[in-house]
């Protein structure tokens, strides 16, 4: 969606990579002065950066169902992700050993730190303070989602595209799918019903965050629509 941004407003750079995992964030400690300045910023970044450098800046944010996207994940992280001895190693690469190591409903159901940083309600812990600390308030995380002046929904695209033709104040093209993982018939498509309920469980508050989304998008939806 970075790309589609920039081309949206013009751009053609923005600030470079601030985090991208939990031993970058840990070892920055929020200390982020020296990103501020730029127009544009996007990457896996939580509330705590947006703060830091915000300037009259909007914020977006990318919605997909919560276990479509833990789905997702599992399966870039086990076969997109290339071994090296990075990855064998390095303790930000832990989530990552837990995917290419254990099947699906291990992984998902794991409750190593290293993984449910990234399984278990990340999308309100970014948008309550940071994806790579274990603090989550659904309440500030609504609160910032109904400021936006739009964001997108991947279940939902047409509508989230006439939105953001509605905030831009012209048409928009649509927005290409990056990073699909090809695994050669071993990624995992689907759960079974009772797994992802259980998924589903563990993720209460991206689950819900989900369906708030869902219903600013398009409100004549009935939320939890998805499971119809």
């Amino acid at each position: 969606m970075a790309a589609w941004l920039r081309a949206s407003y013009g751009l053609h750079s923005g600030a470079p990579l601030i985090v991208n995992d939990t031993a970058a964030h840990a070892a920055l400690g929020g200390r982020y002065e020296a990103f501020r300045g730029f127009a544009f910023y996007s990457g896996h970044y939580g509330r705590d950066i947006f703060e830091a450098v915000r300037d009259g800046h909007q914020t977006v944010t990318n919605f997909r169902d919560p276990v479509r996207r833990l789905v997702s994940l599992y399966n870039y992280f086990r076969f997109a992700v290339p071994d090296s001895e990075t990855v064998r190693t390095h303790p930000a690469f832990g989530c990552v050993r837990a995917a290419k190591a254990l099947g699906i409903e291990a992984f998902l159901l794991s409750d190593e730190p290293a993984v449910t940083l990234y399984t278990r309600n990340y999308h309100v812990r970014q948008l309550t303070w940071s994806g790579f600390e274990d603090r989550a308030d659904l309440g500030a995380a609504k609160a910032l989602v109904e400021s936006m002046s739009w964001f997108f929904v991947a279940e939902d695209a047409e509508a989230s595209l006439i939105r953001a033709a509605e905030w831009l104040g012209r048409p928009v093209p649509p927005i290409e799918r990056l990073n699909q993982t090809s695994a050669h018939g071993e990624r995992v498509e689907q759960l079974s019903s009772a797994f992802e309920e259980a998924v589903r469980d563990r993720n209460a508050l991206d689950c819900a965050l989900y369906d708030h989304a869902i219903a600013l998008v398009r409100p004549q939806i009935t939320l939890n629509s998805r499971r119809a």
